[in-house]
């Protein structure tokens, strides 16, 4: 436990460092010409990341981490208020970032937050508790079916503080870049480099070659081929992780990858359903909602192609699947003794 913790910390050292800094280069940015002028930041960036997106998927792993943690992990008042001020934040640079892939993510997260903890939550039975079962089961309601009314409440109270939350801070400037989406997906016209051209043209890649594909690291050699951009951009990746997978894997890639990330989630559960040890449980619960968060944005985005959000994401694994705390039982006897 803890060397997770160390592993823990690490995590959240380079996600708020990074929000600091996007935060504090947007402050001084505002403010006219500075001592940072030397430094030329891209227009799409925010923070280190030459684009915003690829900090969004940052800030989602370290939020799902937090929330995981404050939800099911025992601490005290003092830490878990500093814990919920780090992930506003995180929150806030996260909107800050005007990422629509990575907002989309965060409702997404909080939803399923929401979800799993209703549904894998092991609480001790209270009068209270005693009483609404006993209210439910007068209508017939099964347990389930309680859990999941319970769940859709609370979730869709959730989702609708959270799109409050990112309109009010966000402003103009994010609503009117959610207002480029149907030019994006819903549009296809050769004058556009947008992510239907990229997207349609990935499946042709996929089409001629599904079962072996082109080749991990080939993409962007083998794309040219069909490609439909209008020839001012190069394309590199698919803007949809899943379609790169089948595009450079093929079917074959494809059943590997589904194959890890079902012993993934076996282990994943395995930790979850462990009562015995609720720290643990809150680990793996952090790490599998910042871990569904980055899958619903690598449906329009390519985030883990950075080295250091691809390596947060291995270690969040390593945090939610690690069996640790089992105590192995010794059975060398020295010679001699009987």
């Amino acid at each position: 436990i803890s060397r997770l913790k160390v592993l823990t910390g690490l995590i959240f050292t380079v996600a708020l460092g990074s929000a600091l800094f996007g935060a504090l280069w947007e402050l001084l940015d505002s403010s006219g010409p500075n001592f940072l002028a030397f430094y030329v930041r891209p227009h799409q960036g925010y923070a280190q990341f030459i684009n915003r997106n690829h900090f969004a998927v940052m800030a989602e792993m370290a939020v799902g981490l937090l929330i995981g943690l404050l939800l099911r992990g025992e601490f005290s008042e003092k830490i878990r208020f500093l814990g919920w001020v780090a992930t506003g934040f995180l929150i806030y640079s996260l909107v800050a970032a005007s990422s629509r892939g990575g907002l989309v993510s965060l409702a997404g997260m909080a939803v399923f937050a929401v979800f799993l903890h209703v549904f894998t939550k092991r609480s001790e039975p209270t009068e209270e508790g005693r009483r609404r079962r006993s209210l439910f089961g007068r209508f017939g309601v099964p347990p389930v079916l309680r859990k999941l009314i319970a769940a859709t409440v609370i979730g869709v109270l959730v989702t609708g503080f959270v799109v409050l939350t990112i309109a009010f801070v966000g402003g103009d400037q994010l609503v009117s870049r959610f207002e480029k989406v149907e030019t994006e997906v819903a549009v296809q016209e050769t004058t556009l480099t947008n992510r239907n051209i990229i997207w349609a043209s990935t499946l042709d890649l996929i089409a001629e070659r599904p079962f072996l594909g082109a080749g991990f690291g080939a993409y962007k050699t083998a794309i040219t081929k069909f490609d439909r951009t209008n020839g001012n951009a190069t394309l590199a990746q698919a803007h949809n992780d899943y379609l790169e997978i089948l595009a450079n894997g093929g079917i074959v890639g494809a059943i590997l990858f589904a194959a890890f990330a079902g012993l993934v989630l076996y282990r994943f559960a395995g930790n979850l359903g462990r009562a015995v040890d609720r720290e643990r449980a809150a680990y793996t619960f952090g790490a599998l909602v910042g871990i569904f968060g980055v899958m619903v944005h690598n449906l329009v985005d390519f985030g883990l192609h950075v080295m250091v959000n691809a390596l947060v994401f291995i270690a969040l694994i390593v945090i939610g699947a690690a069996r640790i705390g089992t105590k192995r039982t010794a059975s060398y006897i020295e010679p001699g003794i009987a």
